[in-house]
């Protein structure tokens, strides 16, 4: 069983191509953090359509889908966008899209991968029960 951690996001183009692609599933998306100052859906089609002719951002794609995926970001309020509160947020190297909220990577550091481990496993033992509800929270 492969399980997906929630993420956040830190570029509204590189995030649209990894959900587009496939590369991140849009259901695990809990924010993108963007750079962008779009008031409206105009806008926001407007910045994709300039984005669809950037090799960094979407060019290659379907600009329909990426569109689509765009809006249910807008519609659900996950595009945070803090230079419309005048804030200023800086362009992340690309291995630094994406954040996980657990990691996705662990090999290098033994007490993460033996707590994701448990982590995992307690995970795989409650998909396992036939009555979850009965689960003691704390």
């Amino acid at each position: 069983m492969m399980y997906k951690f929630m993420k956040v996001g830190f570029s509204l183009g590189r995030c649209i191509r990894d959900i587009v692609t496939g590369k991140v599933d849009i259901d695990m998306v809990v924010v993108i953090v963007c750079r962008t100052r779009i008031l409206t859906k105009v806008m926001l089609k407007d910045v994709l359509e300039d984005y669809a002719f950037d090799d960094n951002y979407l060019k290659g794609l379907d600009v329909d889908e990426c569109m689509r995926v765009a809006e249910i970001l807008w519609d659900s309020g996950r595009l945070h966008q803090p230079g419309l509160k005048g804030s200023f947020v800086r362009k992340v190297p690309e291995k630094y899209v994406w954040l996980s909220l657990i990691p996705d990577t662990y090999e290098d550091d033994p007490v993460v991968a033996y707590s994701l481990g448990k982590y995992l496993m307690a995970l795989r033992l409650i998909d396992s029960l036939d009555q979850p509800e009965l689960i003691v929270r704390y």
